[in-house]
This record gives C-alpha cells, structure tokens and sequence, in this order.
C-alpha cells in the first residue's frame, strides 16, 4: 500500500469489484474451484453474461485468469489474491513437489529467511500494483462495453419516446460537454431564464 500513498492512488484498487471489473470477477469466481467460497451459481451466471459484452474480456485464454495443476494462480487480479494470500501479485506458483520444496526450504533456512517470507510457501510470484494491471487504465477512462452494448436509456413525453444507447465512454463525455455548457453560461451572468 506504500506504493498507492507514493503514487498519490488509493490504498486499494477501485474496480476491485465483481460488477466493475471482469479480471477481478473471473479471479474471484475461480477461488472457488480451488477451495475458496463459490459464487452463488445463479449469480455467477449473471456476472458471466453481464461480462460477456465487455471488451475488457481476455482476448486469448493467455491472457484470462487460470488455475494451473493444484496451485498455480495465473493472470490473477492482485487485489484477489492479497485478499486470499496476502501478496499484492497477480501469479503465484506453488512449488511442483515436496523435493523442491524441501530443497528450498533447507535453503532458506541455511540463509535464515524469515518463516514470513513468501518463498517458505510459494515458489514464485509476480508481484502487481493494481495501476499496473492492464484493465486500471481503461476502466479508469469509463471504457468496458463495446459500441451500443452500454447503458441504454429511453426519453418518454406525452406518448412518444425515444431509446439511446451509449457506450460508457459516450455518455461521459456527452455529460461533460452538457456540464461544460452550463458553466459557461453561468460564468457569463446571463442566468435569468425568459418567460
């Protein structure tokens, strides 16, 4: 969390939800294939189809979170796996048998590492700042939904109405050409409404 504070961020990712993010959603649905507590079904199901229509989605299943052999967290969201191990990383791998382990463990002994030290349990790991997961940027400038996929909202008067659909970053940015207008004209001083 020492890097947020420097990088003037949050201490934790702001995404760092199953309904803002899709790597943090595909992390957190597959801790319970290994163990962790699962999703209800019914709403991982929902999530999955919720997630379906982003373009935030792994292009390639490289690059979509797995679970290798028993213990091999790959492409995780690193604020999954603090929670359920306690280290900032978006891979972890668990040593391949109780040789290596066992050799490692004489190892760090013989250098006496602390029994904290994430060597005694893992046999690497890629540490990761949420700022540098490949999803903070995009989600950070509203993107996510692929064109006409977004929010779609319906303008109703006296019968007749009218759908929009939006990308996120389109109703951003159209919110924000409406809220500049408004300031200008309140700068100006002509604020009084005609009859």
């Amino acid at each position: 969390m020492q890097k947020s504070t420097k990088l003037g961020l949050t201490p934790r990712c702001p995404f760092a939800s199953v309904k803002r993010c899709p790597q943090y959603y595909q992390s957190l649905s597959l801790l319970g294939l290994a163990g962790s507590t699962k999703i209800d079904q019914e709403e991982d199901e929902r999530l999955e189809h919720f997630w379906e229509r982003s373009d935030l989605r792994p292009p390639t299943e490289e690059y979509a979170p797995a679970i290798l052999g028993d213990a091999h967290f790959s492409n995780f969201c690193p604020e999954i796996i603090y929670d359920q191990f306690g280290y900032f990383s978006s891979h972890l791998r668990d040593y391949s048998d109780e040789i290596d382990r066992s050799i490692a463990r004489q190892k760090l002994e013989k250098l006496d590492i602390s029994d904290k030290h994430w060597r005694w349990r893992w046999e690497s790991i890629r540490s990761m700042h949420y700022s540098e997961c490949p999803l903070y940027s995009p989600l950070r400038e509203g993107g996510g939904f692929r064109e006409g996929s977004g929010p779609q909202f319906k303008l109703g008067f006296l019968g007749m109405s009218i759908q929009f659909k939006l990308s996120w970053h389109d109703l951003r940015d159209w919110i924000a050409r409406q809220w500049s207008g408004f300031m200008r004209l309140f700068r100006s001083g002509d604020t009084q409404l005609e009859p």
